[in-house]
């Protein structure tokens, strides 16, 4: 779990949220199976769970059950990076058609899919470009340095 706006490298939280941003870097280039959900502010009552991507939406909330629902959901749906609100209209009955219904993520991009290209890879702290290199040297099958 991540948050909304990590790709937008402004304002008073920006280090906060390229920090974040890096952490999900280092996540899909290592290639583990997994998906990475950025909620809103917790504390909506809609009714419906609303994946998103390209974190374009700039505020917005969403109920904690959705974050709990998209959580396990994404267990069982690796492959994406989206962002989660809440809003109103029937809850979502089948997480998997809600996954299908988006873009996978590039497999061991450093980006989510749509996510804008705003911080360059090589603009990074050389720690962060270490941590991406190692990353990337990890062999799928048992997360173990291939040699």
């Amino acid at each position: 779990m991540s948050s909304i706006n990590v790709t937008r490298g402004s304002g008073a939280y920006a280090n906060l949220m390229n920090w974040k941003r890096r952490g999900e870097r280092i996540l899909r280039a290592s290639g583990a199976p997994l998906t990475i959900i950025r909620p809103g502010w917790f504390g909506s009552n809609e009714p419906r769970a609303i994946l998103q991507q390209g974190d374009v939406q700039e505020y917005g909330s969403v109920a904690i059950e959705h974050v709990a629902q998209a959580l396990i959901a994404g267990l069982e749906h690796p492959g994406y990076t989206v962002e989660l609100f809440s809003g109103p209209g029937a809850p979502v009955a089948d997480w998997g058609s809600a996954f299908g219904a988006l873009r996978m993520d590039v497999p061991r991009a450093l980006d989510g899919f749509a996510d804008p290209a705003t911080l360059p890879e090589a603009s990074e702290p050389e720690p962060v470009r270490t941590a991406l290199t190692r990353a990337r040297a990890l062999d799928r099958r048992d997360r173990r340095p291939s040699t």
